[in-house]
């Protein structure tokens, strides 16, 4: 599964930067970009009424029945199998963790000139192109205005600290001639 994240570049290519060293800047910081996302903001996704943070779909009152019966027996969740612990007692997004669990091991943030990608694997009931049940990819990589905001200004900052080193690693000291 593969989720581009689009936070737009404010910046344009100066006309003393090469493509190629303009293409490294951008690719950079988009990749930082990932990684700061993924270390700062990925398990705000999986607190309590991230939902409504977020604007992800209220569960749905039959699925928080079904939740709320499981935890009062005590049932344990099978997947593939294996017997998984119940862990999501009052989140109203988190049953087992397994999903969580599984895209942090395999986080990958990829750059390119023109968007960061954020790569993982995900579990099947988190479907790509959801219809009958909420898309969970969707709202796991989703932003707020306000974050939107404040990682593209950090985007900007990248940027900028890339071109002013491409800058400073051209500039050359000319030895002056001594009189002899």
């Amino acid at each position: 599964m593969v989720v581009p994240i689009w936070i737009k570049i404010t910046e344009t290519q100066p006309i003393d930067i090469t493509i190629r060293a303009w293409r490294t800047i951008t690719r950079g910081s988009h990749k930082r970009i990932g990684d700061e996302w993924f270390q700062e903001k990925f398990e705000k996704h999986f607190e309590p009424n991230a939902w409504s943070r977020y604007g992800y779909s209220p569960r749905t009152a039959k699925y928080l029945a079904y939740k709320r019966h499981l935890f009062r027996y005590g049932a344990k969740s099978k997947v593939n199998g294996l017997v998984l612990q119940l862990q999501g007692e009052g989140q109203d997004l988190v049953l087992t963790g397994t999903l969580s669990r599984l895209l942090a091991v395999t986080f990958e943030a990829r750059g390119y000139p023109t968007r960061v990608t954020l790569k993982a694997t995900t579990t099947v009931y988190a479907p790509m192109r959801a219809r009958k049940t909420p898309d969970m990819i969707d709202e796991i990589f989703r932003l707020t205005p306000a974050e939107l905001t404040d990682y593209t200004r950090r985007l900007g900052r990248y940027v900028a600290a890339g071109i002013r080193d491409v800058r400073g690693r051209r500039v050359t000291t000319i030895p002056s001639k001594r009189a002899a």
